[in-house]
């Protein structure tokens, strides 16, 4: 199990996320990755400039 905090800074405004996750430290950094990388396209596709 772990805990991480992930945090997406832009003009609009600081977002962070703290996330549970479980399994080995492979799987929590790949998740933790993913749902960043999902978070940026998030905000990026809210401005339209995606």
């Amino acid at each position: 199990m772990g805990t991480v905090c992930v945090a997406v800074a832009s003009p609009d405004g600081t977002q962070v996320h703290k996330l549970r996750l479980s399994g080995d430290r492979r799987t929590i950094r790949r998740d933790t990755v993913r749902s960043a990388i999902s978070e940026l396209f998030r905000r990026v596709s809210r401005r339209g400039d995606v």
